[in-house]
């Protein structure tokens, strides 16, 4: 798969595709027009158009399945296409200079996708710059990221309170454009990071937080 063949296959399924079936429908009705209203006056010329018509069709789908086959690892991507690309909004993408977590942290679903699509490579990294775990107040505990304090429900999955870490830290991937050719299609050459992994040291599970002040829901 070159970027040339993706570009291919986008200009196929987004805009050849639908006029080729929509060219098919109207074959078929034809046959349909032929065999309810002029089969028996003429069917002599009916069944010419009904055969000629079948041929068409039969034509056309050889030629779609041709395509569909050709270009199988676009149609097999398609739905992903939204989290890698520039054509659509930039959800997963630490652009801001705030480095506000939920912009990004509610695409952390998107992880699996990202991580089968080949033409990304994963890396892992951890953050502990500029994180500081304030305490809990249940039903939430509360983190600061750089300047913003965001509460997190103490019954997700992602919050883990681990007795070998000795500071607050985030796990997080991102994702590296293996062939730089593939941003003339549109493709970010870099996406993340994606948080996925809150660890608070398990000696300050039990520290209280009275919150004063306005916080952001982190949901991830």
């Amino acid at each position: 798969m070159d970027v040339q063949m993706w570009l291919d296959g986008e200009v196929f399924v987004k805009q050849q595709l639908a006029w080729l079936v929509l060219l098919m429908l109207c074959f078929l009705f034809v046959i349909i027009f032929c065999l309810l209203y002029f089969i028996k006056s003429h069917p002599k010329q009916a069944k010419q158009t009904i055969s000629s018509c079948l041929v068409v069709m039969l034509s056309l789908s050889v030629y779609i399945m041709v395509k569909v086959k050709r270009y199988h690892f676009y149609l097999d991507n398609i739905e992903k296409i939204p989290y890698v690309t520039q054509k659509f909004e930039k959800s997963l993408l630490v652009g801001d200079k705030n480095h506000e977590m939920t912009k990004i942290t509610p695409k952390i679903k998107h992880i699996e996708a990202l991580n089968s699509f080949v033409l990304y490579e994963r890396e892992e990294v951890v953050v502990r710059d500029h994180l500081d775990y304030l305490g809990k107040n249940d039903p939430v505990c509360y983190i600061k990221f750089y300047h913003t304090v965001y509460n997190v429900s103490l019954d997700s999955a992602l919050l883990h309170f681990d007795e070998g870490v000795e500071e607050p830290e985030i796990f997080a991937y991102t994702y590296v454009l293996k062939d730089k050719a593939f941003t003339k299609a549109g493709f970010y050459p870099n996406i993340g990071p994606i948080y996925y992994q809150l660890n608070i040291p398990a000696s300050q599970k039990e520290l209280i937080y009275e919150n004063s002040g306005k916080t952001s829901q982190l949901k991830w």
